[in-house]
């Protein structure tokens, strides 16, 4: 008898080959082989669709919103790795090291009157 109880418990563990029910089949990899878990998140999803998905008003003003949510984080995303990558180097950082203009570049004061001498003349 234990024998014969043996064999059916190493049947029923490693299995034979067979599909009948109550046999499992032997797993060779049982890291990869456990049963799927219940998905922590179900709660959120089902809240996600019942107060947002469901309604079309709804999923239009969550799509819009998203939309100008996202476009200004990518916005500021992008103004803040432009700054570090060119950090030194813009116009608002380097005006104050320059006060002066160079020589020869000094804006013409009686530009103006220049014109206006011109144009009384013809």
């Amino acid at each position: 008898r234990a024998p014969q109880l043996a064999a059916r418990q190493v049947r029923r563990r490693f299995g034979t080959g067979s599909s009948a029910p109550g046999f499992q089949q032997k797993v060779h990899n049982k890291e990869y082989a456990t049963t799927p878990k219940v998905n922590g998140m179900a709660g959120l999803y089902s809240s996600v669709y019942q107060n947002v998905f469901r309604s079309m008003p709804m999923y239009t003003a969550f799509v819009v919103f998203g939309g100008v949510v996202g476009m200004s984080m990518y916005d500021d995303f992008t103004d803040y790795l432009w700054d570090s990558i060119n950090r030194g180097k813009q116009y608002h950082e380097v005006i104050g090291k320059f006060p002066e203009f160079p020589p020869g570049c000094e804006p013409d004061e009686d530009e103006d009157e220049d014109e206006e001498e011109e144009e009384e003349e013809e």
